[in-house]
């Protein structure tokens, strides 16, 4: 597999060639850019764009150690949260944070038992959030290797065959 490495300026992971990721492989092959974070004091409106201009459904909250996600931001505003509060009142602290050399199976097995749709991702230094959907899309490939997901930018291939005539 290609390795991924920090681009300084950018902030996202670069990797080489599409990557060949599979069930067992570790969810470092899945991050491809550092979490995006957002202040406690930032609002809810604001946290949607920046959600939306970094096109993620989670973002990590500094300082409260907590994260939120679009469901987060759904289920307040659907219950009267208005849109100026902080994201520090509807956080989830102390998100689940599992190494990078988790595999994607492990990964979702976490998930399901814990009832969670996103994890953290240890990668030394660094923070990385995958979603369920990213999980889903390893999966889903390993059950048929000739999909291709060019949002994850991996591919799936299954060892080719010799034919020995």
């Amino acid at each position: 597999m290609a390795p991924s490495l920090m681009d300084s300026q950018t902030g996202r992971f670069t990797r080489g060639p599409a990557n060949v990721v599979c069930e067992r492989s570790p969810l470092s092959t899945l991050v491809s850019r550092a979490a995006v974070t957002v202040d406690p004091g930032c609002t809810l409106a604001d946290a949607v764009a920046a959600m939306e201009a970094a096109a993620v459904s989670a973002l990590l909250v500094e300082e409260l150690g907590g994260i939120i996600t679009e469901r987060d931001i759904a289920r307040a505003l659907g219950h009267g949260v208005p849109v100026d509060e902080t994201v520090a009142r509807i956080a989830t602290p102390h998100p689940l944070v599992v190494p990078g050399s988790t595999t994607v199976m492990e990964a979702c097995a976490t998930m399901l038992n814990e009832q969670v749709r996103h994890l953290v991702v240890a990668l030394g230094d660094t923070l990385g959030v995958i979603s369920l959907r990213d999980v889903a899309a390893v999966l889903l490939q390993s059950t048929d290797p000739h999909i291709w997901l060019a949002s994850l930018r991996v591919a799936i291939e299954a060892p080719a065959e010799t034919w020995l005539g």
